[in-house]
C-alpha cells in the first residue's frame, strides 16, 4: 500500500461496524487465503517469524482463519 493511502485505510477500518462493512472492506483490501498471490507473502512472513520468534511462528496457521 502506498504510504499516502494509509490515512484513508485507517479511517475506513475505523468505520467498520457491521458484517457487511467488513465484507466490503475485505473485498477492497484483503487477500484471501485461496488467492495464489498470498503464498509468497506467507512464505516471507513465516520465515521472518521463525527467525525472530521461533516459538510463536506457528500462531499464523491459516487453517484457523475464515476465508471472508
Amino acid at each position: 500500500m502506498p504510504a499516502g493511502s494509509v490515512p484513508a485505510f485507517v479511517e475506513e477500518l475505523g468505520a467498520l461496524h457491521t458484517e457487511p462493512d467488513l465484507e466490503r472492506f475485505v473485498a477492497r483490501h484483503g487477500l484471501r487465503r485461496t488467492d495464489e498471490r498470498i503464498w509468497p507473502l506467507l512464505d516471507w512472513l513465516h520465515a521472518d517469524l521463525a527467525r525472530r520468534s521461533p516459538t510463536e511462528a506457528g500462531l499464523y496457521d491459516l487453517g484457523r482463519y475464515k476465508n471472508l
